[in-house]
């Protein structure tokens, strides 16, 4: 609930200073599951899925290239999930 409590605030911070902000949580994950655990993992990821979504919305790219990477592609898997849950439950954050 911490968590939730200084996202809120963060949001609430960001939006009163003009900036387009709203907070998503995503059931089961941490802060580090975004950069290192889903990465690892492999398939298909909701989180960077909807993060790609907005950066091609918000993308000012002149020449209308959004970028050649699709968040919808499967990627493969790096580690045995035993250890991406192992990380998970020992990571501070």
């Amino acid at each position: 609930m911490l968590l939730l409590k200084y996202s809120i605030s963060f949001v609430h911070t960001l939006t009163s200073s003009g900036a387009e902000a709203k907070v998503i949580l995503y059931e089961g994950k941490s802060h580090t599951d975004l950069f290192l655990q889903d990465p690892m993992r492999g398939g298909r990821d909701a989180v960077l899925e909807d993060i790609c979504s907005v950066m091609r919305e918000t993308s000012h790219n002149d020449d209308g290239n959004k970028g050649n990477y699709d968040p919808r592609r499967l990627q493969r898997r790096m580690v045995p999930e035993i250890l991406l849950k192992l990380a998970h439950k020992i990571s501070p954050f």
